[in-house]
């Protein structure tokens, strides 16, 4: 004997629905939203507790960053300063050895911060 294929749940709704197909599929799709928005208190709740696991992380750590926090800051103020030159100043991005401009004006800044500490 040969079995039957069984239709699965949606096929036997649509046939069910007949003529009304297309407010099967509306009301589908605004139980979808109504369901997706039931969620967003939780979606809420957890964006507030991850906040706060950061914060005691960050907490907890900091006592191991205060030594290390001038190294840490210069080296953003020096990646700024790259990011600054680089993109904001497009005469030193043309041609072949775009690098030399860069290379150059993180010299030159050198040089004056030496002479600023130096000749006080």
């Amino acid at each position: 004997m040969k079995q039957k294929k069984q239709a699965s749940p949606l096929s036997r709704l649509i046939v069910y629905a007949g003529k009304y197909k297309g407010l099967l599929f509306s009301g589908l799709l605004l139980s979808a939203v109504a369901m997706i928005l039931g969620m967003a208190p939780y979606v809420c709740i957890w964006l507030v507790v991850k906040e706060l696991i950061g914060a005691i992380l960050t907490i907890l750590v900091s006592s191991l960053l205060v030594p290390v926090m001038p190294y840490m800051l210069s080296f953003a103020a020096g990646a700024m300063i790259y990011v600054v030159v680089e993109e904001l100043i497009p005469e030193m991005s043309e041609g072949e050895h775009s690098d030399v401009g860069v290379i150059m004006f993180a010299l030159g800044f050198t040089v004056m911060m030496i002479l600023d500490v130096a000749l006080g």
